[in-house]
């Protein structure tokens, strides 16, 4: 739908507020293979932003149909406010019967709102903020949607996925309260991208399933932030 504001080549098309319909993928046994179906059709990051979501069937077995990516602007998505029906004003999703969310799916989405410094840098390009992540773990699930995993497809050509735990810590280390506020951003209490990482490699289960030219070896992370048979995790270039 367009309209009366619309431009060609300069405007883009939006459905109309009584639809929110989502293409969908294949179904696959297991959700891992489900994210990297979205992965494998991202390809290489090129400017822009995406994110999908993954489905379970209610009953329990073994299920999942992944959300084809639709482009969005990064954090916050109003894309995200039509995806995930409890931060929906509007018709809710029409999935197929019987399925649900179970977990959010960023495509190339960064943690570039935080404050970059030395190092740090590439740890914001190759992951999201704590901020979003606490959004699209913590909120959507306090909002009544059944959370129970994340998924980036990161900038440097990964795939990671995050399996959360839902503990104290895990809340302390997200919320925002001291750390992040509304008109100035984050405050000198904000941890630094690479800590936040190691803790929740400590409190989940962070894993690298596919692997890229930061994230370099598939496996699940130490809080050390170590790979298998390699050294520690540090950038080898400081760029976009």
């Amino acid at each position: 739908m367009v309209g009366a504001q619309w431009q060609p080549g300069r405007s883009r098309g939006v459905p109309p507020a009584s639809e929110n319909r989502w293409a969908q993928g294949p179904v696959h046994a297991h959700r891992d293979d489900a994210a990297e179906f979205i992965y494998r059709r991202a390809a290489r990051y090129e400017g822009q932003q995406a994110i999908s979501a993954l489905l379970e069937k209610i009953d329990g077995s073994d299920n999942h149909i992944p959300t084809l990516a639709q482009a969005d602007e990064g954090f916050p998505s109003a894309t995200a406010a039509r995806l995930f029906p409890a931060a929906l004003v509007g018709m809710p999703p029409q999935w197929p019967q019987g399925y649900r969310v179970s977990a959010v799916h960023l495509i190339f989405h960064a943690g570039l709102d935080q404050p970059q410094l030395g190092v740090e840098r590439s740890y914001h390009v190759n992951f999201v903020s704590w901020r979003e992540l606490g959004f699209y773990l913590h909120t959507l699930k306090q909002q009544g949607l059944h959370i129970s995993g994340f998924y980036l497809t990161a900038r440097d050509g990964a795939l990671l996925a995050y399996t959360p735990n839902f503990s104290r810590d895990e809340y302390n280390l997200l919320a925002t309260t001291g750390k992040w506020l509304e008109g100035s951003g984050y405050t000198a209490f904000a941890p630094d991208p690479s800590r936040v990482i190691s803790e929740l490699a400590r409190i989940g289960e962070l894993r690298v399933l596919r692997s890229g030219e930061f994230w370099t070896t598939r496996t699940r992370l130490a809080p050390d932030l170590k790979m298998s048979d390699a050294p520690a995790q540090r950038p080898a270039r400081d760029e976009l």
